[in-house]
């Protein structure tokens, strides 16, 4: 909504937006539930400025990020994900990766690919990265927390979306 966030507790609707809360941009992007359960969303306005709000339960607090510098023009991209420890991670096409923990934005150039079309975290806080390939290409990779693995496309189209099953076996569609 570009109103703002609504919550509803049985009761009444209360709205959080620029005017009575934290939140510092008007287009709400994701919303999910942080690892302590309280609500987390990103947010932009019109001209590529982005941020990241949390509610405890309270009150919003948001982080302003910065896009990283590339040599092409960087914008950011949904989806995002939240791992293990409660890290954000917000893919920035022609980029690559921007991790945020608390305050902390880490702009994470992988060098692989630079158009992250989906992204999993998994059981073990794992990050698996889907690319929108060409033929022959780098179509996954895998960040353990250490290094990064890649899985060149199985097909010659374009993929949409994977699953990742506990075993880490990936399912892809095209």
């Amino acid at each position: 909504t570009n109103k703002g966030l609504a919550k509803y507790d049985g009761k009444f609707i209360t709205v959080f937006n620029q005017t009575n809360s934290d939140i510092p941009y008007t287009s709400f992007r994701n919303l999910m539930l942080d690892r302590s359960g309280y609500p987390l969303c990103t947010t932009e306005d019109n001209k590529k400025n982005y941020a990241v709000s949390r509610y405890d339960g309270k009150a919003w607090k948001s982080v302003k990020l910065t896009l990283p510098k590339a040599d092409y023009e960087v914008f950011w991209r949904s989806p995002i994900c939240l791992d293990s420890t409660n890290r954000l991670w917000i893919p920035a096409y022609n980029f690559g990766i921007v991790r945020v923990q608390d305050t902390i934005q880490e702009n994470m150039n992988t060098t692989i690919h630079p158009d992250i079309g989906d992204l999993l975290c998994d059981k073990d806080g794992e990050m698996w990265f889907m690319y929108n390939p060409t033929p022959k290409t780098i179509a996954f990779s895998h960040f353990d927390g250490t290094k990064w693995e890649q899985i060149y496309t199985p097909t010659q189209e374009t993929l949409y979306s994977f699953i990742l099953k506990k075993n880490k076996n990936i399912w892809a569609c095209s």
